[in-house]
């Protein structure tokens, strides 16, 4: 149902939009950059302009449509209302301000806001052991396996093994790994954010588990106090003082103490 807009009210917003600054407009692009048109000013504010409650009628004077001449009852004089293809038939619903009803399915609901995940773990660089390269093998023929099984031999000829894990996420594992990072499901999703975590996950925990298990940890020491000795039972240590004697000069020559070589007892 279209709400027919009446005269006064029509030649009032013909007026506002012939005086508008699209038309004719004169200036640089920053001059005008700010300014909302005339015309889009009164489509959107169409429920607070006085006379104006329907967002149709700015289009009609916009556009002038009054002034179209309509020749669909000359295409077609047999019928009353013309043409069926050139007439152009009238809605049976208008704008939102008429039939607010209506448009509520159109309403865009609010897009959830889902917690930020939790930051990863830097992995520093280092030098890959036999560990290391042992796990980086079982992981390539397990992911191979897991390819055919789920996409087909087919996809694993042609597109290859990344297509149910990437290369990247491969080596993260490994890496992760390598300083005991994943030990769980849920460390592999915070580590890797790969796709296949909770469906495939607890395969990937498993085959790390059985080529790189965690260290075994070391029961804490146990200190056992000593026994509390009786005051008659310390022992007592008496330190006895060793006279220091001086070194005597020995003559190379004849072999006696007390003088040297030099000397003339031996010249």
């Amino acid at each position: 149902m279209v709400v027919d807009a009446p005269a006064d009210d029509m030649e009032v917003l013909k007026q506002a939009l012939e005086c508008s600054t699209n038309k004719g407009r004169v200036g640089t692009h920053k001059q005008f950059k700010n300014k909302l048109d005339t015309g889009m000013d009164y489509f959107i504010n169409t429920d607070v302009r006085p006379g104006f409650k329907c967002r149709r009628k700015v289009f009609h004077a916009w556009f002038d449509d009054e002034s179209a001449k309509m020749d669909h009852i000359d295409c077609d004089s047999s019928k009353a209302e013309g043409c069926n293809r050139c007439s152009l038939p009238q809605p049976k619903v208008c704008y939102d301000l008429h039939q607010p009803a209506f448009f509520d399915r159109f309403h865009r609901n609010p897009i959830p806001k889902f917690p930020r995940p939790s930051n990863r773990s830097r992995v520093t660089t280092y030098k890959m052991g036999i560990t290391d390269l042992a796990l980086h093998t079982a992981f390539k023929s397990w992911r191979e396996d897991k390819t055919k099984e789920v996409y087909g031999e087919a996809h694993l000829v042609n597109i290859g093994p990344s297509l149910f894990m990437s290369n990247n996420t491969l080596t993260r594992i490994v890496d992760c790994t390598h300083h005991f990072q994943v030990q769980g499901v849920k460390d592999l999703n915070k580590e890797t954010r790969w796709q296949g975590c909770l469906e495939y996950g607890q395969e990937v925990v498993l085959v790390v588990l059985l080529v790189e298990p965690p260290p075994q940890t070391r029961p804490p020491l146990v200190s056992t106090p000593l026994p509390s000795r009786l005051p008659d039972t310390v022992a007592t240590h008496t330190t006895i003082a060793t006279p220091t004697v001086p070194r005597k000069n020995k003559c190379r020559a004849c072999g006696v103490e007390g003088h040297n070589i030099r000397n003339q007892v031996c010249a």
